[in-house]
Protein backbone atom coordinates (compact mmCIF):
# COMPACT_ATOMS: atom_id res chain seq x y z
CA UNK A 1 0.00 0.00 0.00
CA UNK A 2 1.61 3.56 -0.93
CA UNK A 3 2.05 6.04 1.55
CA UNK A 4 -0.62 8.93 1.19
CA UNK A 5 1.36 12.45 -0.52
CA UNK A 6 2.11 14.53 1.93
CA UNK A 7 -0.71 17.18 3.05
CA UNK A 8 0.10 20.72 1.57
CA UNK A 9 -0.69 23.50 3.74
CA UNK A 10 -0.51 27.61 3.53
CA UNK A 11 1.88 27.75 7.01
CA UNK A 12 4.66 28.41 5.01
CA UNK A 13 3.09 31.11 3.14
CA UNK A 14 1.28 32.63 6.23
CA UNK A 15 4.60 32.65 7.69
CA UNK A 16 5.94 35.08 4.59
CA UNK A 17 3.37 37.75 5.61
CA UNK A 18 4.95 38.36 8.16
CA UNK A 19 8.33 38.68 7.48
CA UNK A 20 8.78 42.20 7.44
CA UNK A 21 7.68 42.29 11.30
CA UNK A 22 10.78 41.06 13.26
CA UNK A 23 13.40 43.79 11.88
CA UNK A 24 11.03 46.33 12.85
CA UNK A 25 10.20 44.99 16.19
CA UNK A 26 14.77 45.38 16.33
CA UNK A 27 14.21 48.35 14.82
CA UNK A 28 12.28 50.09 17.78
CA UNK A 29 13.75 48.47 20.04
CA UNK A 30 17.04 49.46 19.22
CA UNK A 31 15.60 53.48 18.65
CA UNK A 32 14.07 53.43 22.17
CA UNK A 33 17.24 52.07 23.72
CA UNK A 34 16.17 48.88 24.92
CA UNK A 35 19.02 46.68 24.71
CA UNK A 36 21.14 49.72 25.90
CA UNK A 37 19.10 49.81 29.17
CA UNK A 38 19.63 46.12 29.68
CA UNK A 39 23.22 45.93 29.39
CA UNK A 40 24.18 46.86 32.74
CA UNK A 41 22.00 43.56 33.49
CA UNK A 42 17.91 42.80 33.80
CA UNK A 43 15.03 44.95 34.74
CA UNK A 44 11.47 45.08 35.08
CA UNK A 45 8.74 46.45 33.20
CA UNK A 46 8.72 49.72 35.43
CA UNK A 47 12.28 50.09 34.79
CA UNK A 48 12.37 50.11 31.50
CA UNK A 49 9.51 52.29 31.16
CA UNK A 50 11.64 55.15 32.70
CA UNK A 51 14.26 54.45 30.21
CA UNK A 52 12.50 54.20 27.36
CA UNK A 53 9.61 56.78 27.76
CA UNK A 54 7.56 54.36 26.04
CA UNK A 55 3.74 53.74 27.02
CA UNK A 56 2.92 50.56 29.42
CA UNK A 57 0.85 48.82 26.98
CA UNK A 58 3.81 49.28 24.17
CA UNK A 59 6.69 48.49 25.71
CA UNK A 60 5.01 45.18 27.40
CA UNK A 61 4.09 44.07 23.62
CA UNK A 62 7.62 44.82 22.17
CA UNK A 63 9.25 42.82 25.51
CA UNK A 64 7.70 39.90 24.91
CA UNK A 65 7.84 40.30 20.59
CA UNK A 66 11.79 39.92 21.62
CA UNK A 67 11.28 37.27 24.06
CA UNK A 68 9.80 35.39 21.21
CA UNK A 69 12.61 36.07 18.60
CA UNK A 70 15.08 34.62 21.46
CA UNK A 71 16.65 38.43 21.83
CA UNK A 72 15.53 38.94 25.29
CA UNK A 73 15.06 36.01 28.28
CA UNK A 74 12.19 36.80 30.64
CA UNK A 75 12.72 35.66 34.00
CA UNK A 76 10.53 34.32 36.74
CA UNK A 77 10.00 36.99 38.44
CA UNK A 78 8.95 39.04 35.44
CA UNK A 79 12.21 40.84 34.65
CA UNK A 80 13.84 40.95 31.60
CA UNK A 81 17.62 39.93 30.49
CA UNK A 82 19.53 40.24 26.82
CA UNK A 83 20.60 37.12 26.02
CA UNK A 84 24.27 36.12 24.79
CA UNK A 85 23.49 37.04 21.22
CA UNK A 86 21.76 40.36 21.79
CA UNK A 87 24.39 41.70 24.34
CA UNK A 88 27.31 41.19 21.92
CA UNK A 89 25.30 42.39 18.64
CA UNK A 90 22.74 44.87 19.80
CA UNK A 91 23.82 47.27 22.37
CA UNK A 92 25.00 50.41 20.63
CA UNK A 93 28.86 51.78 21.31
CA UNK A 94 30.31 48.42 21.66
CA UNK A 95 32.59 47.45 18.73
CA UNK A 96 30.69 44.20 17.84
CA UNK A 97 27.36 46.26 17.40
CA UNK A 98 25.39 44.85 14.15
CA UNK A 99 21.72 47.17 14.66
CA UNK A 100 22.95 49.73 11.31
CA UNK A 101 20.68 47.61 9.42
CA UNK A 102 18.11 47.32 11.26
CA UNK A 103 18.04 50.63 11.59
CA UNK A 104 17.52 51.34 7.93
CA UNK A 105 14.01 49.20 8.09
CA UNK A 106 11.40 52.21 8.41
CA UNK A 107 12.89 54.61 6.32
CA UNK A 108 15.19 53.25 3.45
CA UNK A 109 14.17 50.00 3.12
CA UNK A 110 10.36 49.64 3.19
CA UNK A 111 9.42 52.48 1.09
CA UNK A 112 11.98 50.88 -1.70
CA UNK A 113 10.85 47.37 -1.59
CA UNK A 114 7.35 48.75 -1.62
CA UNK A 115 7.79 49.82 -4.97
CA UNK A 116 8.92 46.44 -5.99
CA UNK A 117 5.98 46.11 -8.66
CA UNK A 118 6.80 49.33 -10.31
CA UNK A 119 10.50 48.74 -10.58
CA UNK A 120 9.70 45.22 -11.94
CA UNK A 121 7.56 46.67 -14.61
CA UNK A 122 9.59 49.67 -15.42
CA UNK A 123 13.02 48.01 -15.06
CA UNK A 124 14.27 51.05 -12.94
CA UNK A 125 15.40 51.53 -9.94
CA UNK A 126 13.62 53.40 -6.81
CA UNK A 127 16.90 55.36 -6.14
CA UNK A 128 20.07 56.05 -7.83
CA UNK A 129 22.70 55.72 -5.03
CA UNK A 130 25.72 55.62 -6.45
CA UNK A 131 25.61 58.83 -7.60
CA UNK A 132 27.11 61.23 -5.43
CA UNK A 133 24.02 63.83 -5.46
CA UNK A 134 21.12 60.65 -4.57
CA UNK A 135 24.03 58.08 -2.63
CA UNK A 136 25.57 60.91 0.00
CA UNK A 137 22.49 61.16 2.24
CA UNK A 138 22.43 57.47 2.22
CA UNK A 139 25.58 56.25 2.77
CA UNK A 140 25.80 58.73 5.35
CA UNK A 141 22.83 57.84 7.31
CA UNK A 142 24.80 54.42 8.27
CA UNK A 143 28.52 54.42 6.51
CA UNK A 144 30.09 54.46 9.91
CA UNK A 145 27.88 52.35 11.92
CA UNK A 146 28.41 49.44 9.89
CA UNK A 147 32.34 49.34 10.24
CA UNK A 148 31.82 46.60 13.09
CA UNK A 149 29.77 44.57 10.35
CA UNK A 150 33.06 44.64 7.65
CA UNK A 151 35.80 44.27 10.29
CA UNK A 152 36.24 40.71 10.59
CA UNK A 153 36.04 40.37 6.82
CA UNK A 154 38.25 42.84 6.51
CA UNK A 155 40.90 41.42 9.23
CA UNK A 156 40.54 37.89 6.91
CA UNK A 157 41.62 39.75 4.04
CA UNK A 158 44.51 41.34 5.78
CA UNK A 159 45.70 37.96 7.37
CA UNK A 160 45.21 36.26 3.60
CA UNK A 161 47.94 38.71 2.05
CA UNK A 162 50.18 38.40 4.83
CA UNK A 163 50.13 42.16 5.30
CA UNK A 164 51.63 41.83 8.96
CA UNK A 165 54.89 40.04 6.76
CA UNK A 166 55.38 42.77 5.07
CA UNK A 167 58.93 44.10 4.79
CA UNK A 168 58.86 47.23 2.84
CA UNK A 169 56.41 49.96 1.97
CA UNK A 170 53.11 48.60 0.78
CA UNK A 171 50.92 51.36 -0.90
CA UNK A 172 47.07 50.55 -0.93
CA UNK A 173 44.26 52.52 -3.17
CA UNK A 174 40.90 52.22 -1.12
CA UNK A 175 38.38 53.34 -3.65
CA UNK A 176 35.08 54.43 -2.22
CA UNK A 177 36.66 54.11 1.07
CA UNK A 178 33.36 54.74 3.48
CA UNK A 179 34.44 54.10 6.82
CA UNK A 180 38.28 52.87 5.41
CA UNK A 181 37.23 49.73 7.41
CA UNK A 182 38.83 47.61 4.19
CA UNK A 183 42.22 49.26 4.75
CA UNK A 184 42.11 50.19 8.00
CA UNK A 185 42.68 46.28 8.89
CA UNK A 186 45.31 46.57 6.67
CA UNK A 187 47.36 49.25 7.84
CA UNK A 188 47.07 47.95 11.84
CA UNK A 189 48.46 44.90 10.32
CA UNK A 190 51.99 46.60 9.01
CA UNK A 191 53.67 50.18 9.43
CA UNK A 192 54.63 49.56 6.12
CA UNK A 193 51.07 50.59 5.10
CA UNK A 194 50.47 53.56 3.67
CA UNK A 195 46.70 54.40 2.33
CA UNK A 196 45.04 56.77 -0.15
CA UNK A 197 41.67 56.92 0.28
CA UNK A 198 38.99 58.13 -2.37
CA UNK A 199 35.44 59.00 -1.43
CA UNK A 200 32.52 61.54 -1.86
CA UNK A 201 33.56 65.05 -0.56
CA UNK A 202 30.52 64.55 2.16
CA UNK A 203 31.83 61.11 2.82
CA UNK A 204 36.00 61.65 3.63
CA UNK A 205 35.15 63.39 6.98
CA UNK A 206 33.75 60.27 7.85
CA UNK A 207 36.98 58.47 6.87
CA UNK A 208 38.89 60.98 8.79
CA UNK A 209 36.93 60.30 11.90
CA UNK A 210 37.43 56.67 12.09
CA UNK A 211 40.93 56.38 10.77
CA UNK A 212 41.49 59.09 13.79
CA UNK A 213 39.89 57.38 16.03
CA UNK A 214 41.37 53.58 15.24
CA UNK A 215 44.76 55.61 15.04
CA UNK A 216 45.97 55.30 11.85
CA UNK A 217 45.25 58.86 10.41
CA UNK A 218 48.82 59.56 9.84
CA UNK A 219 49.33 56.85 7.36
CA UNK A 220 46.17 58.35 5.13
CA UNK A 221 46.01 60.37 1.75
CA UNK A 222 42.38 61.54 1.80
CA UNK A 223 40.98 62.68 -1.71
CA UNK A 224 37.51 63.81 -2.42
CA UNK A 225 36.31 62.48 -5.78
CA UNK A 226 34.97 64.31 -8.49
CA UNK A 227 33.50 61.91 -10.90
CA UNK A 228 31.81 61.56 -14.12
CA UNK A 229 30.63 58.42 -13.70
CA UNK A 230 29.88 56.54 -10.52
CA UNK A 231 32.71 55.59 -8.13
CA UNK A 232 31.73 51.58 -8.56
CA UNK A 233 31.15 52.35 -12.56
CA UNK A 234 34.15 54.24 -12.79
CA UNK A 235 36.35 51.13 -10.64
CA UNK A 236 35.39 48.61 -13.63
CA UNK A 237 37.19 50.34 -16.15
CA UNK A 238 40.41 50.74 -14.89
CA UNK A 239 41.90 47.85 -17.22
CA UNK A 240 42.02 50.90 -19.50
CA UNK A 241 42.38 54.21 -20.57
CA UNK A 242 39.34 56.47 -19.15
CA UNK A 243 37.58 59.48 -21.18
CA UNK A 244 37.63 61.21 -17.79
CA UNK A 245 39.53 62.02 -15.01
CA UNK A 246 37.52 58.76 -12.49
CA UNK A 247 39.18 61.01 -9.12
CA UNK A 248 41.58 63.91 -8.62
CA UNK A 249 42.66 65.93 -5.37
CA UNK A 250 40.39 69.08 -5.60
CA UNK A 251 43.89 70.85 -5.33
CA UNK A 252 45.20 69.12 -8.76
CA UNK A 253 44.94 71.30 -11.23
CA UNK A 254 46.25 69.02 -14.36
CA UNK A 255 43.89 68.25 -16.84
CA UNK A 256 42.64 64.86 -17.30
CA UNK A 257 44.65 64.11 -20.90
CA UNK A 258 47.61 65.50 -19.70
CA UNK A 259 47.37 62.74 -16.82
CA UNK A 260 46.67 59.87 -19.77
CA UNK A 261 50.23 60.09 -20.28
CA UNK A 262 52.25 56.59 -22.41
CA UNK A 263 53.58 56.20 -19.16
CA UNK A 264 49.96 55.34 -17.87
CA UNK A 265 49.03 53.14 -20.62
CA UNK A 266 52.14 51.25 -20.01
CA UNK A 267 51.43 50.26 -16.99
CA UNK A 268 48.08 49.43 -17.54
CA UNK A 269 49.10 47.22 -20.54
CA UNK A 270 52.01 45.65 -18.08
CA UNK A 271 50.43 44.80 -14.65
CA UNK A 272 47.52 43.37 -13.54
CA UNK A 273 44.75 45.44 -12.33
CA UNK A 274 45.49 44.76 -8.86
CA UNK A 275 49.23 45.67 -8.83
CA UNK A 276 48.12 48.94 -11.08
CA UNK A 277 45.83 49.78 -7.85
CA UNK A 278 48.41 49.71 -5.67
CA UNK A 279 51.13 51.67 -7.87
CA UNK A 280 48.90 54.58 -8.11
CA UNK A 281 48.50 54.90 -4.32
CA UNK A 282 51.82 56.36 -4.60
CA UNK A 283 51.00 58.66 -7.51
CA UNK A 284 47.25 59.59 -7.46
CA UNK A 285 47.52 61.72 -10.71
CA UNK A 286 47.43 58.70 -12.60
CA UNK A 287 43.84 58.73 -11.85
Amino acid sequence: MEAAPPRVTPDRLMQLTGGYAPPLIVETALRLGVFDALDPGAKNIDQLLAATGASARGIGMLLNALVSLDLLIKTSDERFELTEESARFLVRGKPTFHGAFFLMTSALQLPRWARLTEIVITGRPAERINREDDGTRFFLGFVEDIFPIHLPGAQSLAEALNVAGAKGPMSVLDLAAGSGVWSIALAKQSQHVQVTAVDWSAVIPVTKRVTTREGVVDRYRLLKAICSTPISVAATRLRRPATSCTAKAKSEAEPCSKRRSSRWRREVRSRSPTSWLMRTAADPRWL
